[in-house]
């Protein structure tokens, strides 16, 4: 590849054509080399007639925010997920559905944290509507100091565990170093779209007033326990609203809106697909991505195919290897399996390599 062909090289050819159409003088074609080939790139004025001026702008908008370093996506702190992404979570709709009790809401939790830790310039709101923040604390420091929850919650009880003590004061100091990245909301204020919508505005409003700009990510636990002042006759219609709400909120403010979803009743122990989302008919068109979780250890206990040895006092046991399938994915081509090692005693999940991921996947398909 030629030594002309750098993504410094393309940023300096843009500028230069940037400022020849803003200068509106020159309307003609400027010819450069690129990968050791010559180029020739237009020169185009600004329209002169006010009806073709807004989409003009939308397109050089367009291009201004598709160099910045930004456009990649936000970092979730796990390689995996960001690769699916094609380097990281686009402002959009994300929904993580699974059954109850399987650990979806603890990886959302992680992610939500690690999103804060690994961007700089992101705020991450984090809408607890399941657990209380007495609650979610042990989460957050579980995950990412791999502390027990029972000793996050009891440290009084654990002396007998100093290093994990240490982890513990270390994980909560870390958390009030990240309170200008990150904020844990409770139901406390209710379960109302509004009242969300609400809290959005104040935080922006706080941006303002420091002369800050972030990047927003919204996380909600889940979307099937928010409600709408909003009319309606039934829960799939309430659903509707609440599933539009969501996607509008991505749009509207150019975040990342991640939420957990429940799955209707299933009466076997298959993976699931969109369809078996509660009340799915609108959520899969408004999101743009749908990951189903799965862990097949929760279903099928020491019967499971799918799994991970540890020992549990003196006694090996199969744990959890917990399963997401990218079922809808429109930021990327990409469509398969991720899987995590689970530990649910500290909400922690942990990537499988490469190999143990290609394993996995064989065992699916002989299965």
């Amino acid at each position: 590849m030629s030594k002309d062909y750098t993504i410094e090289h393309l940023k300096e050819i843009r500028d230069e054509y940037e400022k020849e159409y803003s200068t509106n003088k020159l309307n003609g074609i400027k010819k450069h080399k690129v990968s050791g080939q010559e180029i020739e790139i237009k020169t185009v004025e600004k329209p002169q007639r006010e009806y073709a001026k807004d989409f003009f702008e939308e397109i050089n908008k367009f291009e201004d925010e598709s160099w910045e370093p930004n456009s990649i996506g936000l970092k979730s702190g796990f390689k995996s997920i960001d690769e699916a992404f094609d380097g990281g979570m686009k402002p959009g709709f994300y929904v993580l559905a699974g059954d109850s009790n399987i650990g979806k809401s603890g990886l959302g939790s992680q992610i939500s944290i690690q999103t804060a830790m690994n961007n700089d310039d992101v705020f991450v709101m984090d809408f607890s509507l399941d657990d209380p923040i007495p609650d979610k604390i042990p989460r957050l420091i579980g995950s990412t100091h791999q502390v027990l929850l029972n000793a996050v919650k009891s440290p009084l009880l654990y002396n007998q565990y100093p290093g994990m003590l240490v982890r513990r004061m270390q994980g909560l100091n870390d958390l009030r170093l990240l309170s200008n990245r990150y904020e844990a909301i409770d139901s406390s204020g209710g379960h109302l779209v509004e009242t969300v919508k609400e809290k959005i505005d104040n935080k922006l409003k706080q941006f303002e007033i420091e002369g800050e700009e972030k990047r927003l990510a919204i996380f909600i636990d889940s979307f099937h326990d928010l409600d709408t002042l909003e009319s309606y006759s039934n829960q799939k219609q309430k659903y509707t609203i609440i599933a539009d709400w969501c996607a509008d909120l991505a749009i509207k403010y150019n975040a990342v809106v991640f939420v957990t979803a429940e799955l209707t009743k299933l009466y076997d122990n298959r993976r699931p697909f969109p369809d078996d989302i509660r009340e799915a008919v609108k959520i899969k068109y408004q999101a743009k991505a749908i990951l189903m979780a799965y862990n097949e250890v929760h279903y099928q206990g020491q019967d499971a195919e799918i799994f991970y040895m540890r020992n549990d006092e003196n006694d090996l046991k199969k744990y959890p290897i917990f399963e997401i399938n990218f079922a809808k994915n429109k930021i990327s081509s990409f469509k398969g399996r991720k899987f995590f090692y689970f530990y649910p005693e500290m909400a922690y999940f942990k990537e499988v390599s490469e190999q143990e991921e290609k394993n996995f996947m064989q065992s699916l398909s002989m299965g």
